[in-house]
């Protein structure tokens, strides 16, 4: 199953083009929801007596009903608390009667609902846009110091379901049950404070009706990354998976570059050749037997000299791809290594000092020939011009502007989570881990995109992969974070890719 990320209007958009186009009544799509929720929750909890239903109005809350009454089925007496004075929707009209004629317990929101063991918040959904206050932020509240287990459907309730805003307050869900899609206020800003953790549950809306949206995303799990995993051919030779040139490096950061090239070279890539300034190839060769070197001019502090983009210029019709940026530093001479790359037909992955150098020309990266740009946050800064706080704010809008007005870019955007886009789609891994909190991840990083993409990968499913198997490589750190280095995240190598063989 496909696990799609949208906004909260763009949900609400796709569940009535379900309803009126395709022609799902909403109480079926309603019945499917509750029957999935129901059945994550047995799986989970179904050892648990007590289970408490708070309702509230509109669709979240007939959800909820629905549930209540399957809850019934399954000889788990929920009990429903609820506001019948509030304005109640037509479904959950029909669906509290069905209660009431089973018979379940129903209760006012305010009366005692903390001996329940788990609470399921159907309050407030991912519509939601104004602040919690009064009687529902007080309901709310009271849930937060129960000791029950509290399982969100769809959003957590007082959460935005879009901007991942906190209004004024929300249910602190141990389980948040999203139906359809995962909304994007559970992966960004306040969202995660909220969401310890997410499932998604297919209610029978196509995938034809996402695939329509505007930039769709995809959540990037082990599912779809094996998804991406091309098989190698038996009748291969080192040409057919590629000829790297790796440009980066300085005396100072040789070991960046260095870093790059092996996860580079453990990705699969065919053969891989460093240019990199005198004195940073001859400390790499000194420790590196697999790479290719070849020594650039350079300047006395041990940087890219004024002459080096003329000696790449000259070498580039003997690659078939590239990267640029590990470790090379910020100077004149090292941004005409990048404009040299940035003219070339190569497909290029351009990373760290590699955009600093041309943040000033953002013009430079409208070229023909494929570009993956593998930025964080701060370095995105510097070539979109938006604030650090906009982009994390909105990350997927802030990308789809920059892509707009670069079309032709494949941007890997790095927080706690990735953000992998082109200007028509995406992915995104939301696992963070401490353990690639540190100098040298970003270069590992680089060098396995750019195996992939030497392997002939189109440049989205490269990023996207190399993001995933980065990922997974490092998952064994986040045991002992401390201790984890870039180096032990190339040596899991192996064991990511077996992972998407099973």
């Amino acid at each position: 199953m496909t696990k799609w990320i949208h906004s909260g209007a763009e949900a609400r958009r796709i569940d009535q083009k379900a309803i009126q186009e395709i022609g799902i009544p909403s109480l079926v799509l309603m019945e499917h929801a509750a029957s999935k929720i129901t059945e994550a929750l047995l799986k989970e909890y179904g050892h648990m007596a007590s289970f408490a239903v708070l309702a509230g109005p509109g669709n979240n809350g007939a959800d909820g009903l629905a549930v209540a009454r399957l809850l019934q089925h399954h000889h788990k007496k929920p009990i429903v608390f609820i506001d019948e004075t509030a304005h109640l929707s037509e479904e959950e009209a029909i669906h509290l009667q069905a209660c009431r004629n089973l018979g379940i317990e129903i209760r006012s929101l305010e009366d005692d609902f903390s001996e329940a063991q788990v609470l399921v918040d159907a309050l407030f959904g991912s519509g939601l846009s104004r602040n919690i206050e009064g009687k529902w932020a007080r309901v709310i509240e009271r849930a937060n110091r129960s000791k029950a287990i509290t399982v969100s459907i769809d959003v957590p309730s007082g959460l935005n379901g879009t901007t991942g805003q906190i209004m004024n307050t929300a249910a602190a869900a141990d389980l948040v049950l999203c139906l359809d899609c995962i909304k994007t206020g559970c992966l960004i800003e306040q969202g995660p404070q909220v969401c310890k953790s997410v499932q998604v549950l297919d209610i029978t809306i196509p995938d034809s009706l996402h695939l329509q949206s505007p930039n769709p995303i995809r959540l990037l799990d082990r599912q779809e990354a094996a998804g991406l995993l091309q098989s190698r051919p038996k009748n291969s030779h080192k040409g057919t998976f590629g000829k790297v040139l790796m440009a980066g490096g300085s005396l100072a950061m040789q070991g960046a570059l260095d870093m790059a090239f092996q996860a580079c070279f453990a990705s699969g890539a065919g053969t891989v050749t460093l240019f990199a300034p005198k004195e940073a190839a001859k400390a790499i060769a000194s420790k590196q037997d697999l790479a290719m070197m070849i020594c650039a001019d350079q300047n006395e502090d041990g940087t890219f000299g004024a002459d080096a983009w003329k000696q790449l210029r000259n070498l580039l019709p003997s690659y078939t791809h590239a990267s640029c940026g590990n470790g090379m530093g910020q100077s004149d001479a090292a941004g005409m290594v990048v404009k040299t790359l940035l003219d070339s037909p190569l497909p290029l992955v351009l990373d760290a000092d590699g955009l600093n150098n041309i943040a000033s020309d953002p013009a430079l990266l409208d070229r023909n020939a494929p570009l993956i740009l593998t930025p964080h946050v701060k370095e995105f800064s510097r070539i979109s011009g938006f604030h650090t706080q906009e982009i994390l704010s909105d990350p997927f809008g802030y990308a789809q502007k920059f892509l707009k007005q670069h079309p032709h870019v494949i941007l890997v955007l790095k927080a706690s989570w990735t953000l992998i886009a082109s200007s028509q789609e995406g992915y995104f891994l939301d696992c963070p881990n401490s353990a690639l909190a540190k100098g040298g991840s970003g270069d590992v990083l680089c060098g396995i995109i750019t195996g992939l993409l030497a392997q002939n990968y189109p440049p989205l499913q490269a990023a996207a992969l190399g993001v995933w198997l980065a990922s997974a490589s490092a998952r064994q750190g986040s045991r002992c974070p401390w201790t984890w280095t870039p180096l032990k995240t190339v040596a899991h190598l192996q064991d990511a890719f077996e992972e998407l063989l099973i």
